[in-house]
């Protein structure tokens, strides 16, 4: 089940009009009916998520298996006062060449092509999302072997922090 709300300029809703009547893209009553009431949590589950993603990327930085971690903190120039940041953290494993010995010891955390579910994922941008980019765009734009992208879920911090922390170990 997919979807969702288009934002975007007149022609970009023009042409998704379009496509939508040439291709379908209705919910079933049911699928309907069960993001009408996601929608009625969303704002609880998106604040928990945002919670614990700024505490897991303070964790990350001071990880001494992580070199970087991408994520907005109080110190960076662009951060708006009390704003939420968002549940998506990216980060550098130190040693780049564990990344997949890493991907193998996270436990209940599970590798996927696609993240924000209300479940802690993670996804290898190299693999997935940026496959199809040459070894001189990833470079371009900071893909590394060594980057994982995390969506944070509403799980207790602590079992993220420490499934994290066993598999960084490794």
């Amino acid at each position: 089940m997919t979807s969702g709300v288009l934002v975007g300029s007149q022609a970009t809703i023009k042409r998704a009009t379009e496509i939508v009547a040439n291709y379908g893209a209705s919910l079933s009553p049911f699928e309907a009916w069960l993001t009408s009431r996601g929608l009625k949590t969303l704002a609880v589950r998106m604040e928990r998520q945002c919670d614990n993603a700024s505490q897991i990327a303070s964790f990350l930085r001071d990880h001494p298996a992580v070199r970087r971690v991408y994520y907005p903190s109080p110190t960076d120039t662009f951060f708006f006062s009390r704003q939420k940041q968002g549940a998506m953290v990216s980060f550098v494993l130190a040693d780049e060449t564990k990344i997949y010995d890493f991907y193998r010891a996270l436990d209940w955390i599970k590798l996927a092509p696609s993240l924000a579910g209300v479940e802690t994922s993670v996804s290898h941008p190299v693999t997935t999302s940026h496959r199809a980019f040459s070894e001189e765009q990833r470079k371009e734009t900071g893909i590394t072997m060594g980057l994982v992208r995390l969506s944070v879920g509403i799980e207790a911090v602590q079992d993220i922090q420490i499934a994290l922390d066993a598999a960084l170990g490794k």
